[in-house]
């Protein structure tokens, strides 16, 4: 499946909109991927795309010290990309906050 449909439709709008970690402030995605498709070609742009994941902060590398000369080959650096979210807390208590979503997207 196309990044786009899926990845953001189907599971990353999940978070934003708090079908998914609606208590949580930070969540993780895990995406198998072949024919060398990277989060920054692919990902990026298709999030860039749809308004309605809210994004305040596109998909961006983290934690790239953890990802050095020992790491497996097929295995590219952590990005986070960070969301806002406007649905209401449960029992009156406001308007839930921005998310965090990692990313680790692995070749296989």
């Amino acid at each position: 499946h196309p990044p786009g449909s899926d990845y953001c439709d189907e599971g990353l709008n999940r978070f934003v909109i708090g079908d998914y970690a609606w208590a949580m402030q930070d969540a993780l995605m895990v995406g198998y991927v072949r024919d060398e498709r990277t989060i920054a070609r692919h990902l990026v742009p298709a999030v860039a795309k749809r308004p309605s994941l809210k994004t305040s902060h596109a998909p961006a590398p983290t934690l790239t010290e953890f990802v050095g000369a020992d790491a497996e080959p097929s295995t590219e650096a952590l990005h986070a990309s960070t969301h806002a979210r406007g649905f209401p807390w449960c029992g009156g208590k406001g308007t839930a906050g921005p998310i965090t979503v990692y990313h680790s997207w692995h070749q296989a």
